[in-house]
């Protein structure tokens, strides 16, 4: 979180995967996790459990 350009290092090839995808959403279990890897992709990651919420409301 200190230091963004550890976390874009460390996550650069799945960074790349993941944009590649068509995904409609984008998951994580872990808000430290969700945090490096929306901006390392640019994408929005939730909870899996937020996800689960939506999708069953």
């Amino acid at each position: 979180m200190l230091h963004p350009e550890l976390t874009a290092s460390a996550t650069a090839v799945q960074a790349e995967q993941v944009r590649q995808l068509d995904s409609q959403a984008h998951a994580s279990c872990n808000r430290t996790c969700e945090l490096g890897m929306s901006r390392a992709t640019g994408k929005d990651y939730q909870h899996v459990l937020e996800l689960l919420a939506a999708a069953t409301a």
